[in-house]
C-alpha cells in the first residue's frame, strides 16, 4: 500500500522515531552499490526516468541516450535517486523528492510492499498499479485523481496562513494570479514540472 504524509500537519508526530530521510542525494551517494544496477526494476527506473542507455552503461558509468553524456552514479537525478530508495529500502520513509514522472514507478514498487513517503505538495497519481492511497495525516483514503483533487481543499486550508486575502478574494483569484501573489504556497500544492 502507498501511504503519504501530506505537508507538515501532524506530521512530527507520524513521524516520530521512524526512521526518515530527508536528504535523499546524500545517502544515494553514500549507499549506492554497482551491484543495484542487475535488477530490472531499478535498470526500468534509469532508463524511464534520467534516460539511461542499458546497452552503454554498466552500473558505474552511465550514458544518458539523448546526450550521450556519461555520468557516475552522484549524478542521477534526484527523482531517480529517491525511487531506487524507496525501493532498496522499504522501511524507511522518504521525503517525496521526484516530480509526477515518477509516480507510476512509486505506485510499482507500492503494489510489492508498503511505502510511506513525506510530500510536500499533491502529486498527480494514476491509480495504475495501486487502487488507493492512504493521506494518513488527512485520515483520507483516495481511490482516484478527483479524490485527489478533493483533498487539496483542506490541504490549501491548513497551509493557507501565507495567504493574506479573505476567503472570497483569495476565491476570485484566478490561476495565474494565485502563482504571481504566492508562488511559494502554490509550489507547495503542485508539483514543478521541470523537476
Amino acid at each position: 500500500m502507498l501511504s503519504i504524509i501530506l505537508g507538515e500537519k501532524g506530521s512530527k508526530e507520524i513521524l516520530g522515531n521512524k526512521k526518515f530521510v530527508d536528504y535523499n542525494d546524500g545517502l544515494f551517494d553514500d549507499e549506492y552499490d554497482s551491484s543495484w544496477y542487475d535488477d530490472k526494476f531499478i535498470q526500468q527506473v534509469l532508463q524511464d526516468i534520467d534516460h539511461i542507455d542499458l546497452s552503454k552503461s554498466n552500473g558505474i558509468t552511465f550514458v544518458n541516450s539523448i546526450t550521450g553524456n556519461i555520468h557516475s552514479h552522484k549524478e542521477l537525478s534526484t527523482g531517480c535517486k529517491t525511487l531506487i530508495l524507496i525501493y532498496k529500502f522499504p522501511g524507511v520513509i522518504f521525503q517525496a523528492r521526484f516530480g509526477d514522472n515518477c509516480t507510476d514507478l512509486v505506485e510499482q514498487i507500492a503494489s510489492k510492499t508498503d511505502v510511506i513517503i513525506k510530500s510536500d505538495y499533491l502529486h498527480s497519481f494514476n491509480f495504475k498499479y495501486v487502487k488507493e492511497i492512504n493521506y494518513i495525516n488527512y485520515n483520507t483514503i483516495a481511490r482516484s485523481t478527483e479524490d485527489i483533487f478533493d483533498l487539496l481543499t483542506k490541504f490549501r486550508d491548513d497551509n493557507s496562513d501565507s495567504i493574506e486575502e479573505t476567503q472570497e478574494e483569495y476565491d476570485s483569484l484566478t490561476i495565474d494570479q494565485l502563482w504571481e501573489k504566492h508562488p511559494r504556497f502554490m509550489a507547495e500544492l503542485f508539483q514543478d514540472m521541470r523537476e
